[in-house]
């Protein structure tokens, strides 16, 4: 049986993402430049950037594409993003900001995979 590492290495790419993005974040707790009290905004964005780029970097790659797409993967991952964004600088003043860019990263999303899917040709007229 083939290990789930070797046919799909992009699954364990994104996931040290995650790892050394969250790394990052106590490295910088632990110098000060980071609040060790927002601790689950910075988890929440480590763990939703490698889903959010998931997406775009399977179906613009011919060699990691799954059937039905990641489409779950990659709104969970835009979602954790923005709920990082705002648990860390407040929702009050960034709600706006963080509603565009879901928007945008939705319309980009839905863009790459009507380019990318291979259209049905059409039946003629009887």
């Amino acid at each position: 049986m083939e290990e789930k590492w070797i046919r799909d290495p992009l699954s364990g790419i994104l996931l040290s993402i995650a790892f050394i993005g969250y790394g990052l974040y106590i490295v910088l707790a632990a110098i000060g430049t980071a609040d060790w009290d927002q601790w689950w905004g910075y988890l929440a964005i480590a763990m939703g950037f490698p889903l959010a780029i998931e997406f775009p970097i399977r179906y613009l790659t011919p060699g990691f594409r799954m059937r039905g797409g990641p489409f779950t993967r990659q709104i969970i991952g835009v979602i954790l993003i923005c709920i990082g964004i705002g648990g860390i600088f407040g929702f009050e003043e960034w709600w706006p900001a963080l509603l565009f860019i879901a928007i945008g990263w939705a319309i980009l999303t839905f863009s790459l995979w009507r380019w990318q899917t291979p259209k049905k040709p059409k039946r003629p007229r009887q």
